[in-house]
């Protein structure tokens, strides 16, 4: 028998586990990883994984200018920011 999540009412439901603040687990984003070359197999695939990764890095740049809002003061504590 393996161990799963519990069930019954301990368990958490989608829509709670998406709303729990339970966690105070405000880190940083962290940056996406640009995919290898040899990655994108040049048959026009849409979207291309360049083109998921271009995607992604947007939405990092966002969360991180939105992360550096609620946490001005790591900006000068040696952390990396986007200008």
């Amino acid at each position: 028998m393996t161990a799963g999540p519990p069930a019954g009412p301990d368990r958490l439901t989608y829509d709670d586990a998406m709303t729990d603040t339970t966690t105070n687990d405000d880190s940083r984003p962290d940056e996406p990883v640009e995919p290898d070359l040899n990655e994108c197999c040049g048959n026009g695939c849409t979207p291309c994984v360049f083109d998921t990764y271009a995607e992604a890095k947007r939405a990092w740049q966002q969360a991180v200018k939105e992360w550096e809002q609620r946490h001005p003061d790591a900006i000068h504590s040696g952390q990396p920011h986007l200008p």
